[in-house]
């Protein structure tokens, strides 16, 4: 769903650009927003719903995390809240590096 999206709004994107062949980016779901709405808010709005609901969602994934962070750590007297702070925090550069549509 998510390719055919970009290919339609790469499309569309085509037939409407100049001569100078400025196509937008669409890498992601917020790249899709912003450029199909027109508006910035738009894809700011869409990025913070999709990730928020990546990490809000998957809430017993990230309680798994955060038990084992602090079983690995089991010398440091580490609450959950901290070690679910600190997984999150280790994931946050791997889940946003792979958001790209064209791998999807």
């Amino acid at each position: 769903l998510m390719a055919r999206t970009r290919k339609i709004l790469s499309d569309d994107s085509q037939l409407e650009s100049s001569a100078a062949g400025d196509l937008p980016r669409v890498d992601s779901m917020g790249e899709v927003a912003r450029t199909s709405l027109g508006m910035h808010r738009a894809g700011s709005a869409v990025n913070v719903g999709v990730y928020g609901y990546t990490f809000l969602g998957q809430a017993s994934y990230l309680l798994v995390l955060g038990t084992s962070l602090q079983q690995v750590f089991f010398s440091e007297r580490l609450c959950l809240y901290v070690a679910v702070a600190l997984g999150c925090a280790g994931l946050l550069i791997p889940v946003c590096a792979v958001r790209k549509l064209s791998e999807s």
